[in-house]
């Protein structure tokens, strides 16, 4: 089932919604973080041209003000992201679980095997 998210996401209106909401509530937690801060001094300290130094989260006005008043809609740049960079030649998987190394491969099989290889490029960064 954890597999679906990677094969055939939902990017319906309310589910984008439900995640950018996540998204609000996970960057408002983060900025009462010392740890957070002190990352992020860390990050404004390091080479600007590295792709360290960049933003680290996003909240609503980033990504849902930012991309309206840039003429663009959220839902669809989403779609156009998975389309263009969910493959399976820029991911990994790690599993750590009781089972036994052949019951493992199975599951990661049956799960993760679905998943298309569209030879993509890794993604920008910018």
């Amino acid at each position: 089932r954890f597999g679906s998210f990677f094969t055939s996401p939902l990017f319906t209106e309310s589910a984008t919604g439900r995640e950018l909401n996540a998204i609000e509530s996970e960057n408002a937690k983060n900025l009462q973080s010392d740890t957070f801060r002190l990352y992020q001094i860390e990050k404004s300290r390091s080479n600007s041209a590295h792709p360290f130094s960049k933003f680290f989260t996003g909240n609503k006005a980033t990504l849902l003000d930012g991309t309206k008043k840039a003429g663009l809609n959220l839902r669809q740049e989403l779609i156009k992201f998975y389309s263009s960079y969910y493959s399976s030649n820029q991911m990994s998987l790690a599993v750590v679980a009781p089972q036994p190394l052949s019951q493992l491969k199975d599951m990661i099989k049956t799960s993760f095997s679905s998943i298309p290889n569209r030879e993509a490029p890794p993604p920008e960064l910018s």
